[in-house]
This record gives structure tokens, C-alpha cells and sequence, in this order.
């Protein structure tokens, strides 16, 4: 960057237990609360640049997979595996399950 000249700045506003998950995340790991929002959001855009294959983050219903539905119908227990692969799901990022959710619709 040319001398003189500032990085562009952003103000942001930020559910308050978003902040406070940053600042742990931050403190945790010796960084300032800048640097670690900057490194999320760059470790997101290489995980999937184009926000869900160019659509703003949202998979398209006719990109889920089918699975979805099965797991969902009344009735229907989830087995132990399940149960893992579920508590592994909730504990990512949303970033991190619509990546997952687009590779799981091409198999």
C-alpha cells in the first residue's frame, strides 16, 4: 500500500453474541479482533468464493440432497451415526455446511 494512504474501513454492526464469540476467538488465539475477522472471512471465501456457487450463500432447494427429506419424515429415528454426522453439522460454521450441503447434492 502506497505511504500515506489507509486501508478501507467498514463499520459493522454485530449481534452481541457474535461480538462476544469473536473476541473469545481473538483472545484464544493472540489476535486482535480485526485480524481474527479478517482471516473468518478469508478462510470462507476460499472454502466457497462464490457464496454457494454464485448464489449469494443460499443452496437452491433443487441442490439439497434428497437425504434431507428422508432424515426429516415423521417416524423416522436417526441411528448412531446419524446422530453423529448431525451434531458434527450443527457444530460448523454456515459457511462450512452450505459448502458441505453443495458437495453432498452432486453425489
Amino acid at each position: 500500500m502506497a505511504k500515506g494512504r489507509r486501508k478501507p474501513r467498514l463499520l459493522l454492526e454485530l449481534p452481541h453474541d457474535v461480538k462476544e464469540a469473536v473476541d473469545r476467538s481473538a483472545f484464544a488465539n493472540a489476535r486482535t479482533r480485526t485480524a481474527e475477522i479478517v482471516l473468518r472471512l478469508r478462510q470462507s471465501l476460499e472454502v466457497d468464493p462464490m457464496g454457494a456457487a454464485g448464489r449469494g450463500g443460499v443452496v437452491p432447494a433443487d441442490r439439497r440432497p434428497a437425504i434431507a427429506s428422508w432424515l426429516a419424515s415423521p417416524g423416522r429415528e436417526l441411528g448412531e451415526d446419524e446422530r453423529h454426522l448431525l451434531t458434527l453439522y450443527k457444530g460448523l460454521t454456515e459457511g462450512q455446511r452450505q459448502a458441505l450441503l453443495i458437495l453432498l447434492a452432486d453425489l
